[in-house]
């Protein structure tokens, strides 16, 4: 697990790009490597903690930029947020196949109007000066730390902000872009949720999780193509 997220990370912080690198932190393999190490079902509270992805990431940005915390201290305080969030909704909201499915038709809409009401914006690209044989070490250190930490979540810590915490610190250049990247997150990988969710009783986990990347390529591909190729970068001057 700690191996794949370093991995995912290590290529947002040598990637330039800010699109880029926001797409790469989008891919669920954290996800995945959680499931596939702990061997827990899909439940509703793997799409609540979608939403709170997104509020992690909005409250990181609000806080670096509009109050000028150092980027470390909003990423721990954010992560604290998800913690504190995500270990009250895993005792309050009991898991249902009918609250699944309204779920589930929530998260998507609200990402797709989150997504019309952020417009794209140039921002600053960044790639990280560290050589790979110290960035490597040093960010494995910060995902383990994140993999201990995470116990208490229920559902919820299969979608624990680790490669977002990394990715917001390596797009602490471009926070908007990286934002505006969770919208699509919640549309895309909802899909990869609804599979899991489908085949979970009737097939071996590692099936099931091929079947929800499946589903989430099938999601992710065409939006992402569709979103890009709507981006005028050149007249969507950057803000703070």
């Amino acid at each position: 697990m700690v191996a794949a997220i370093s991995a995912q990370a290590t290529s947002v912080a040598y990637l330039h790009q800010p699109r880029v690198k926001a797409a790469i932190c989008s891919l669920p393999i954290p996800f995945t490597t959680a499931s596939l190490s702990l061997g827990r079902p899909v439940t509703v509270h793997n799409l609540l903690a979608l939403t709170l992805l997104y509020l992690f990431a909005v409250t990181v940005r609000w806080l670096h930029t509009r109050w000028r915390v150092p980027i470390v201290l909003a990423i721990v305080l954010s992560a604290g947020e998800y913690v504190a969030l995500g270990a009250f909704l895993n005792q309050a909201v009991p898991d249902s196949g009918p609250l699944f499915w309204m779920t589930a038709i929530a998260t998507i809409t609200v990402g797709f109007w989150l997504l019309a009401r952020m417009p794209h914006r140039a921002e600053t690209g960044y790639r990280s000066p560290l050589p790979v044989y110290l960035k490597v070490p040093i960010l494995s250190g910060v995902i383990a730390l994140m993999v201990l930490l995470k116990g208490l979540l229920g559902g919820f810590m299969t979608l624990f902000p680790i490669i977002s915490s990394v990715g917001s610190y390596e797009a602490r250049h471009s926070l908007w872009t990286l934002v505006r990247q969770f919208p699509v997150t919640m549309i895309t990988i909802t899909p990869m949720l609804i599979a899991c969710r489908l085949c979970q009783s009737h097939l071996p986990l590692g099936w099931t999780l091929a079947v929800g990347w499946l589903a989430f390529a099938a999601a992710f591909v065409p939006l992402t193509r569709a979103d890009w190729a709507s981006a005028c970068v050149a007249d969507c001057p950057a803000e703070a």
